[in-house]
Parts: structure tokens; C-alpha cells; sequence
């Protein structure tokens, strides 16, 4: 079926204080990501592609040392195999992230 609505999707928490909707096309992903207050991504690194959109609120995202304030509208874009993390702000955030290849991970995690 090539149409989908967000809220249709099942939601996953891999990580306390989030919410992911994950969804898989032939060669990419993207995951619709809620983020509670202050919530903190750990530092990781994948070897996927990784482009996130703030859609709400704000987040602060560092790629290999480098961090910046994202709001909505601001994009980051991380390279395959770099090292990222992330913090909601006071507010939360909600994001969009979109993966290539495919994020089997995200899309087989329960």
C-alpha cells in the first residue's frame, strides 16, 4: 500500500521519553519522532545517512562535536557512521527523521 497516515502507524519507544512512528520504503526510512522535555539521545553513530527536520519545539543536536540549537524548520544532516546526539528542549520537540538505507533496526524494533 503506498499511502499511510502517521497516526496509523504503531508507535515505538526504544528509549525512554520518546515516541517513534517508523516507516520503510524500498531504500529509506524515516521515523516521526516525539520527544518529551529535556529527553536525551545518547552520542551513537549508525551507517546510515540520517537528515532531521525539527518540526516543533527545539533540539539540541551535535554531530561530531559540533552542536547547534535546532527550531522549527532547521534541518541537520548527518553523515553515514558519524557520531550524533540529541536533547528535546523544555518544551519537547518532534522531529522527522528520514535514514538511507533503510533502518532495519528501527523498523523490526518492537
Amino acid at each position: 500500500m503506498p499511502f499511510y497516515h502517521l497516526d496509523e502507524l504503531p508507535i515505538k519507544s526504544p528509549l525512554a521519553g520518546t515516541r517513534f512512528r517508523v516507516l520503510g520504503g524500498e531504500r529509506m526510512s524515516l521515523s516521526y519522532v516525539d520527544l518529551e522535555p529535556n529527553v536525551v539521545v545518547p552520542e551513537h553513530a549508525h551507517p546510515h545517512e540520517q537528515i532531521t527536520v525539527v518540526l516543533e519545539g527545539e533540539l539540541r543536536f551535535s554531530i561530531e562535536g559540533e552542536e547547534k540549537v535546532l527550531t522549527p524548520g532547521m534541518v541537520a544532516v548527518v553523515p553515514p557512521n558519524a557520531r550524533h546526539a540529541a536533547q528535546a528542549g523544555p518544551q519537547g520537540a518532534r522531529v522527522l527523521d528520514v535514514f538511507s538505507p533503510r533502518r532495519e533496526d528501527l523498523l523490526q524494533m518492537k
